[in-house]
């Protein structure tokens, strides 16, 4: 909460499943007093922005999309819009475990996507002058047995 009042959610990262779907998970309280925290400013999540599916029915305080107008309406609050994922300071005892930044997450496996596509990058101008190629040889072909043909046919009188 800052000091006029208003809401500022926060993702403070994610706990491991311990297997049971349905019950709601042991999460360390926050910390208390006046805390300062770095973080990345998030648009509310939405099933058309993100693809995943709002899905009711899950435990109490458990939600899938960070909405601050959902929160606002729970909370019976004032919600800045958005939300901010926490980077920093890292939770005391490692839980719950911090965002990874962007790319950080399955490095060589995007490493190895990318030179996938630099290989087809390049295998295209490759490509492209093997045809060309090809096409050449193909009318030298064409050209070299209509004149045999000409050649061969004998000459009215």
């Amino acid at each position: 909460m800052l000091t006029d009042g208003k809401v500022v959610l926060i993702n403070r990262g994610w706990i491991p499943a311990t297997g049971v779907q349905t019950a709601f998970p042991k999460i360390p309280a926050p910390p208390s007093g006046k805390t300062t925290i770095t973080g990345r400013l998030m648009a509310d999540e939405t099933t058309a922005a993100s693809g995943i599916k709002d899905i009711k029915g899950l435990p109490d305080r458990q939600i899938m999309l960070i909405n601050s107008e959902e929160q606002a309406r729970r909370l019976h609050a004032t919600v800045l819009g958005g939300y901010v994922e926490q980077t920093a300071p890292d939770a005391k005892g490692g839980s719950p475990e911090q965002i990874s930044d962007p790319g950080k997450e399955d490095a060589p496996l995007n490493y190895a996507y990318m030179i996938q596509w630099w290989l087809f990058a390049a295998a295209v101008p490759v490509g492209y002058v093997v045809l060309a190629r090809r096409e050449a040889r193909d009318r030298r072909q064409a050209a070299a047995k209509e004149e045999e043909t000409a050649e061969a046919e004998p000459a009215t009188v």
